[in-house]
């Protein structure tokens, strides 16, 4: 019996898999590389959302209007309202903390989501094993009865050697060397997903 069903952010509920090129490179000035590493820092909390905007050279407030201007939602909400009637909804996603809100909770209502765990606050990203483990241990759901979505197979990779149900939700190209139990396109090819898997569960 699935239980819960574990959300990726960028590249699955938001249809930007890539902020740094696809979104902040869009109006930063600094070259990618320096941009990247230090949105990598904040993504973990290493450094805070005052010295990452300072940093790349934009005013705060300016930074992330433009970043929420860029970003868009990828999900409709009336699935996933549908969803979490049924099943428990969490957010698993690579993200400073301060972004959750600017990039989705300002779209999307966050009673859906009974737990949201990001790696600015975890201090890890994906595909590092806290992150599974944190929401194993917030949510007390057993591996088998979570499904995870992600757009990025390294990131599913872990959650198969959990036992979780992996579902690759395809974007860019990825060659890693794994298959992944499904494969979409859209979320909205979910729920029939969904229901195949009880009935094989069944």
């Amino acid at each position: 019996m699935i239980k819960l069903i574990a959300f990726d952010l960028n590249g699955v509920l938001l249809k930007s898999g890539h902020l740094v090129s696809e979104n902040l490179m869009s109006f930063v000035e600094k070259p990618y590389s320096f941009v990247k590493k230090q949105y990598l820092k904040y993504s973990v909390g290493k450094i805070s959302r005052e010295e990452f905007w300072g940093s790349v050279g934009m005013d705060l407030k300016e930074g992330e209007r433009k970043l929420y201007e860029r970003v868009k939602l990828n999900v409709n909400l009336n699935l996933l309202e549908m969803l979490s009637k049924r099943y428990t909804l969490v957010i698993v996603s690579n993200l400073p903390k301060e972004w959750i809100k600017i990039l989705f909770f300002d779209r999307a209502p966050k009673l859906f989501f009974k737990h949201v765990i990001i790696s600015g606050d975890v201090g890890v990203r994906k595909p590092d094993r806290k992150m599974y483990e944190k929401l194993l241990s917030e949510s007390k759901v057993s591996p088998n009865e979570i499904v995870f979505i992600d757009d990025k197979k390294s990131n599913l990779m872990v959650a198969r050697d959990f036992g979780m149900i992996t579902i690759w939700m395809r974007g860019r190209g990825d060659d890693a060397p794994f298959e992944p139990d499904f494969t979409i396109s859209s979320l909205e090819e979910l729920p029939s997903i969904l229901s195949n898997i009880e009935k094989d569960i069944k």
